[in-house]
């Protein structure tokens, strides 16, 4: 398990990636068999074609 720093870059990456709509950056910070959980109470999705999906969505509602 990382540290407080390890945690901490980990989490500057995940801001950096996610404000720059980098959903490749996004999914290099997971594992295999992640899991993400929205928070407003949908299914919790699992692995990272669910994932890739997920933030895929996202990346193309931020979008002009």
């Amino acid at each position: 398990m990382p540290g407080p720093q390890g945690i901490r870059s980990a989490m500057q990456s995940y801001v950096k990636f996610l404000t720059g709509t980098d959903i490749d950056g996004i999914m290099g910070l997971f594992a295999d068999d992640a899991t993400v959980e929205d928070s407003v109470g949908s299914e919790v999705l699992t692995g990272r074609d669910a994932l890739g999906a997920f933030y895929g969505v996202a990346d193309s509602r931020a979008a002009p």
